[in-house]
């Protein structure tokens, strides 16, 4: 089970740079460890970053953007807090595969590789988030893949609907693919679902806890 997590404030940019940024960032990392008070993931680790400052403001024409279009923000706390949240197990793969070069970005990148693989096995949980119809197509289900990984003409479960539906197609970033696993966002097509009947659920596979039993 997850006993982790990390916490990204994302587009920090858009605030003012200096004492105003600082002071709402502070306010609202306070406001998140006040919520998670009592549960598993009390005093995680929360990061202020920004992938991509002045990125969103460039493309609008918007020159109030306060990034400016500079480095990005925060991401080496965040590499720094992955690498460190990982089972030693994890690293330990993570130090064979990364080149005698590499930087902590290629550490982090190589412990997630190791990571994924090491789950692969594991029970799937698709999350999803989102839900329409394609007229002559389905219905489109895109959400992300918490564990394990999922297969094109895979039997799903939907457990709060107690139906199994096969998935007939799968996207990765509108690009065909035959599977996705722990991580990947994808949008996959069933049929015969009413995408009214389900926004926000999770799936696994056909026959996992939680799925049929009769």
């Amino acid at each position: 089970p997850c006993t982790t997590m990390l916490v990204v404030l994302n587009k920090i940019d858009m605030l003012q740079e200096g004492k105003e940024r600082d002071q709402k960032v502070a306010k609202v990392t306070k406001v998140i460890h006040r919520v998670l008070e009592g549960t598993k993931f009390a005093g995680c680790k929360v990061v202020a970053a920004a992938v991509r400052p002045g990125g969103a403001g460039k493309a609008n024409g918007n020159k109030e953007s306060s990034g400016g279009g500079g480095e990005s923000l925060g991401l080496e706390s965040i590499v720094d807090t992955l690498v460190s949240a990982l089972p030693r197990a994890v690293l330990e793969a993570a130090g064979a595969m990364a080149t005698a070069a590499g930087g902590k970005e290629e550490a982090a990148v190589a412990a997630m590789a190791a990571a994924t693989k090491a789950h692969a096995d594991a029970p799937l949980i698709y999350a999803v988030d989102h839900c329409f119809a394609i007229k002559g197509q389905g219905t489109v289900l895109t959400g992300t893949v918490l564990q394990g990984s999922m297969r094109a003409n895979q039997m799903l479960h939907i457990p709060r609907l107690r139906v199994d539906r096969k998935v007939k197609s799968m996207q990765v970033f509108k690009r065909q693919v035959q599977s996705a696993s722990r991580g990947e966002r994808v949008a996959i097509c069933v049929t015969q679902l009413d995408p009214k009947s389900i926004e926000r659920d999770y799936l696994c596979e056909s026959g996992e806890p939680g799925g049929p039993t009769g």
